[in-house]
């Protein structure tokens, strides 16, 4: 377990897994998240972004005023709820995800490529497996806060 936990901090040193064109948005962890969040979910109501992330929605109306401030994330009024607003990512943003997939996608290819083809699908599938069991986890953990 030592042994893991060195290698991720070797990763770390390297600069692998860390999001090195996300320095320039200026923007804290949780302004990060709710920015990813919306570009998984284009239209996503406030509300709705809250419960997915498991915040209440003063708080994300208050990350979300500062995305929306700088130019990241625009809101349009819901045709059926005037009170309502859908959430959408600006063209800033959207080229600066894009940016930011191509970045990952290097890195990715970097990392892996030390690896032979058989290696690196065995590395994906010993990873996919230990992620499962933790989100299996994390499923236990929720059902019996209910």
């Amino acid at each position: 377990m030592n042994r893991l936990q060195s290698l991720f901090e070797r990763l770390e040193r390297l600069g692998v897994g860390t999001k090195a064109p996300l320095k320039e948005m200026q923007l804290s962890l949780p302004q990060l998240s709710l920015l990813l969040a919306v570009r998984r979910t284009p239209g996503i109501r406030v509300n709705e972004l809250a419960q997915l992330m498991q915040l209440s929605a003063p708080t994300v109306s208050v990350g979300l005023r500062k995305l929306e401030d700088e130019g990241w994330v625009r809101r349009e009024p819901d045709p059926q709820d005037k009170r309502s607003f859908h959430l959408y990512l600006t063209d800033k943003a959207k080229n600066f995800a894009k940016r930011v997939q191509d970045f990952e996608r290097k890195q990715t290819e970097v990392f892996l490529s030390g690896l032979n083809a058989e290696e690196q699908a065995q590395l994906v599938h010993l990873l996919d497996k230990a992620i499962t069991r933790l989100e299996e986890q994390a499923q236990t953990k929720e059902k019996q806060k209910q």
